[in-house]
């Protein structure tokens, strides 16, 4: 379980380019995220906590996590 505490009025910060206007500060003093139970067998730690990943983003006004594809695979930044 992820948790992030006195995030009030923080920003989620893209880059400019992918700046949008519908996105929003953190509205609440504290985001407590969704359980995410990852298999010990489970192949892709990156698509498993995919979930949480887009609760926070989402928290920001986003629609998802831009740290995925469409497809859910995990996007490496290059700079």
């Amino acid at each position: 379980m992820l948790s992030f505490l006195g995030v009030r009025g923080y920003n989620m910060f893209v880059g400019s380019i992918r700046w949008q206007p519908s996105a929003h500060p953190v509205e609440r003093d504290h985001l407590y995220l969704d359980e995410v139970i990852v298999d010990a067998t489970e192949p892709d730690f990156s698509r498993a906590i995919r979930p949480a990943f887009d609760q926070v983003w989402n928290s920001c006004g986003w629609a998802r996590s831009l740290n995925y594809d469409p497809q859910g695979n995990w996007r490496e930044h290059t700079g």
